[in-house]
């Protein structure tokens, strides 16, 4: 290679500021946190009295008739309490009241909306939660909630494009360079049946600022009629599987679910929660269909991602891995976990022998660990949000937010993931803390290895994209407890800078 210079390029003096490789959050939901953004933000209320607040506030500018949407509901936020059916009733009787909760497998309705939705359908999932009067509480969970989802919809396809622009603004500000979208077309995420194509309308337009990687909903797949020795493929219309696309727009694993939220009671633990909390819950899905539709996408070709949070769970999808690969063998799949919250021993070897890519995320030490602490036992504890043992096994890990059931900002996350501490402090498993160097990795090389894009990002080096973030300090070099108050001054993807807010890197 010649030394002499490259034509067209130039040097900015940064001043000791830090380059890193751009961010890539490997599981978030752009078009739920894009449309959160013009609703009502519930995440940092102190009260229910404020959540109503909020809510008579919207109702009184809204339309008669017209929905009124809130996101990030927490009862960790309200006093440890949630607004009730009864109490939405009142302040907003002319309008459906839809707040969703920040894990994304509940909300709480008023009256209106479940007169849009089918009774005697919603019961056919859980019995709905009565309030102490014996009323209905307005709380849905899981499948019920999903069917609020589902009436709330279509979005159009402009309300999902401006809601792609507005998230991804948010995002380059942030030093995230790429995103994988985890969930699209269906369920308890997905944005309706059109949702790729507002993606591809987004990039036309130019609201796609950042490389997008789609995972399809698992309920997009049907069979597939094609010579696989007898056994059922599933995948989408016209056989298209994991990695069709481009460097910018291009299809990833197929995302499936097995439980719930372990805040909500709903995440599936080998012997159940401590002093039978939730003791009466029955599992979400159907364990031998989810298995045959795995098989099934396997078989087709497809990369998969598998929501499990308890440890339960985590070992039958790690079941249903090895079963895939014992049936159908491929080389360098790369299947992932998401979340993987509370992983045994046992599990974490057999991650490592099977090549699973857990995808946690670092920022739900400081949001949900207070929580946790209340629902879970010690041992069960000392098991969850592992970092440490992953990477001590050899394992890939990605870094991730589920944005926006918590903040998404990376450097909030790879800051828990250093100092494992609770946002009021308390410490939180210390022994699965890692090194700054480390969490950088997962956020960048990690996360782009999750989604098979390792061999063009996440890494600066020659021959690799220009996709990167200017920090104000060094993560690695800095008291691990500023890690959080670093800035972000400049982002390039593709070495055309979209984040510049001082017009120095012009």
């Amino acid at each position: 290679m010649s030394d002499e210079p490259l034509h067209g390029c130039r040097s900015i003096d940064l001043e000791g500021r830090t380059v890193v490789p751009g961010f890539h959050d490997a599981h978030c939901h752009t078009s739920w946190y894009g449309t959160s953004l013009a609703g009502i933000p519930l995440r940092s209320v102190a009260s229910v009295d404020d959540v109503l607040s909020l809510v008579r506030a919207a109702a009184d500018r809204t339309p008669r008739g017209r929905w009124v949407i809130g996101s990030g509901l927490s009862p960790m936020g309200a006093g440890r309490a949630l607004p009730t059916l009864a109490e939405l009733d009142r302040i907003a009787p002319e309008h459906p009241v839809w707040l969703i909760a920040s894990s994304g497998h509940a909300s709480v309705v008023n009256s209106r909306v479940l007169e849009l939705l089918n009774r005697r359908e919603l019961e056919k999932f859980e019995a709905l939660p009565t309030d102490a009067h014996g009323g209905l509480s307005g709380l849905l969970e899981e499948h019920a909630h999903a069917c609020v989802l589902e009436q709330a919809q279509p979005y159009s396809g402009d309300d999902i494009v401006n809601a792609i622009g507005r998230a991804h603004r948010n995002y380059v500000a942030e030093g995230i360079t790429a995103v994988q979208e985890a969930g699209v077309g269906a369920g308890l995420v997905g944005y309706g049946e059109a949702e790729a194509g507002a993606y591809q309308r987004a990039r036309e337009t130019g609201d796609l600022l950042v490389r997008t990687t789609l995972m399809p909903s698992f309920a997009a797949l049907h069979p597939l009629r094609q010579d696989r020795g007898g056994q059922e493929a599933m995948g989408i219309d016209l056989g298209m599987r994991s990695g069709f696309g481009d460097e910018w727009l291009r299809l990833g694993p197929v995302k499936f679910f097995t439980d719930g939220s372990i805040l909500a009671g709903t995440a599936e633990l080998n012997g159940g929660y401590p002093n039978g909390a939730f003791a009466d819950r029955e599992g979400l899905y159907d364990r031998n269909e989810v298995s045959r539709r795995i098989l099934g996408a396997h078989r087709a070709g497809w990369q998969i991602a598998v929501h499990a949070q308890g440890d339960a769970a985590i070992d039958f999808v790690l079941d249903c891995f090895e079963e895939a690969q014992q049936s159908s063998p491929r080389g360098d799949v790369r299947h992932r976990i998401e979340h993987c919250s509370v992983t045994s021993e046992q599990a974490v070897e057999r991650m490592a022998r099977l090549g699973v890519v857990p995808s946690p995320q670092g920022r739900f030490v400081g949001v949900v660990g207070e929580g946790l602490r209340d629902l879970l036992d010690d041992d069960q504890l000392r098991r969850t949000y592992r970092m440490r043992s992953y990477l001590d096994r050899g394992l890939t890990v990605a870094g991730s937010s589920d944005r926006p059931c918590t903040e998404g900002d990376p450097l909030r996350g790879i800051h828990d993931m250093v100092n494992r501490r609770t946002d009021r402090g308390t410490a939180f498993g210390d022994h699965e803390g890692v090194t700054a160097q480390q969490a950088l990795r997962a956020y960048a090389h990690g996360s782009a290895y999750a989604a098979h894009m390792d061999g063009w990002v996440g890494t600066l080096e020659p021959g690799m994209a220009a996709d990167f973030a200017v920090l104000s300090h060094d993560p690695t070099a800095v008291d691990s407890h500023r890690i959080r108050e670093i800035d972000v001054t400049a982002t390039a993807v593709a070495g055309r800078f979209v984040y510049d807010p001082s017009g120095e890197m012009v």
